[in-house]
């Protein structure tokens, strides 16, 4: 069983020291925390409700995807 609270408050250093203790999720923003057991999509919605969704079926693709090329570039 995944520790919730626990993701949560590792998850909350993480973003602090990645993003600065100021930095704030808002509404339309979507955020992946990748752990080594599972994956977890954290979103805020339009009433500012949190949602978090977890999955522990993972697939790894180890290669970088250019996903801002232009539409004539992409196939």
């Amino acid at each position: 069983m995944i520790d919730i609270k626990k993701m949560m408050e590792l998850f909350i250093k993480k973003f602090e020291d990645e993003f600065g203790k100021n930095a704030k999720i808002e509404y339309g923003d979507k955020i992946a925390i990748v752990m080594k057991n599972c994956v977890g999509i954290i979103k805020i919605d339009e009433t500012e409700n949190l949602s978090l969704s977890l999955t522990p079926n993972i697939v790894h693709i180890n290669n970088e995807l250019d996903v801002y090329c232009k539409s004539e570039d992409c196939e």
